[in-house]
């Protein structure tokens, strides 16, 4: 495919409007967004108008920069999205190139599902299920298709990690031994839906923990693979701010506020292993600042009098370098939204596989599900098998309800 891709949006919230169009899409004249569809009209209609608008003001930009050809390009596209209520009748319809899923993560796996199997190249949001047996059905609709699919954790493409993943590749702490990584905050209290684990498969875990665990396996390298998860003390995965505001009143939580664990990944062929230690938390940072330990030194991050980013490497002995932080995304800076929705429109158009596939989306929800087993089993470590054999069990038994009990299962063994 040489030219535009088309891309049509399911789901019209704030992950579209606010990351993936504002941050993404309106510099990445690449793509053309076709079709927006929600199943909420009201939503659709404003969505409807904040995309004109953001096409308004960003082809105002372009002009002003001397960029005739890319505003005209994005003045016409503005005028041909077509709104849908309905998924069947966006694909028959609009017959878009992409789908980029922008919906709760319920309705993830059978969106992404049904785009595949329509012959649509597949973008969405994390985590890529509410649960490892969620994504079964979207792993067989990748290879029944042989379309693409990517599971968008846009901290890969953040100018930062970039830059640490440079940095180890380029062997400045010898073999990685140890990442630490902490994706934390107070918590989503706007609304009450991040707070409901049957439509998020649980709390921090799917929302913040997901970002740290694949980030850190990035860093670590895909070509290892996960093979042992530990709930670690001396909080686990647990309810800590159990009573909260949340929708403007105080309500009990069910979900997970907080998870710490451990994950090892090992080379099948080299058998070279490295240790990540994760921290996903609505209850603010308790964990180690981010840091990458090698055989040969230590890499964290750091920043100078005037605000600029960089890498600091920290020697066996004791000498410090600092990289300063960089990146074809750098422009976009803290926005790594652009990079994930480029790099993969551009793979579609290059048919290049994405990085971050299925595999490694399907493969994270299992160290999400091994983690909750490791905390309702003592804290005790739970190796990734051990883990889909239990899921498996769970699937013969309850079927289509058994992502549910799942989940059930996993609140029981919260702390």
């Amino acid at each position: 495919m040489n030219g535009r891709v088309n891309v049509g949006i399911v789901g019209a919230g704030g992950i579209f409007l606010a990351a993936h169009f504002r941050r993404g899409y309106l510099h990445v004249p690449e793509a053309r967004i076709t079709a927006l569809c929600d199943i909420s009209e009201p939503a659709l209609r404003r969505a409807d108008k904040s995309v004109k608008e953001g096409f308004e003001k960003r082809i105002a930009e372009l002009k002003e920069a001397g960029d005739a050809d890319t505003a005209a390009l994005f003045a016409d596209d503005a005028k041909r999205i077509r709104l849908y209520t309905d998924l069947d009748k966006m694909l028959s319809d609009a017959k878009p190139d992409v789908v980029d899923v922008c919906t709760m993560p319920n309705s993830h796996a059978p969106i992404a599902s049904k785009a595949l199997l329509a012959g649509c190249h597949v973008l969405c949001e994390k985590p890529m299920a509410r649960t490892w047996i969620d994504t079964l059905p979207v792993l067989d609709a990748v290879k029944k298709s042989g379309k693409h699919y990517q599971h968008n954790e846009n901290m890969i493409w953040d100018p930062d990690w970039y830059t640490m993943k440079k940095v180890v590749d380029g062997g400045m702490v010898g073999d990685v031994m140890a990442v630490y990584i902490s994706a934390a905050h107070g918590g989503p209290e706007g609304g009450a839906a991040f707070w409901d684990p049957y439509k998020q498969g649980g709390g921090a875990m799917p929302d913040m923990a997901i970002h740290a665990l694949t980030t850190a396996w990035f860093i670590a390298g895909f070509e290892k693979k996960p093979v042992m998860v530990q709930a670690a003390a001396p909080f686990g995965i647990a309810r800590r701010f159990r009573r909260r505001i949340i929708a403007g009143g105080f309500r009990e939580i069910e979900a997970e506020d907080d998870a710490h664990f451990m994950v090892r990944y090992e080379n099948p062929d080299t058998l070279e292993w490295a240790t990540t230690m994760i921290e996903g938390s609505w209850s603010y940072q308790d964990a180690p600042d981010n840091a990458v330990i090698g055989t040969a030194g230590a890499a964290s991050f750091s920043k100078d009098a005037e605000g600029r980013n960089f890498v600091e490497v920290r020697s066996a002995e004791d000498s410090i370098r600092r990289i300063p932080v960089s990146g074809p995304t750098w422009e976009h800076y803290p926005s790594s939204y652009y990079g994930e929705i480029r790099d993969f429109i551009r793979g579609v158009q290059e048919k290049r596989p994405p990085m971050v596939d299925a595999e490694i989306g399907s493969e994270s929800q299992a160290i999400v599900g091994a983690a909750f087993l490791s905390q309702a089993r003592g804290r005790k470590p739970v190796s990734i098998k051990e883990f889909k054999d239990y899921a498996r069990e769970l699937l013969s038994r309850h079927g289509d309800k058994a992502s549910d009990a799942l989940i059930e299962e996993s609140l029981m063994g919260l702390a």
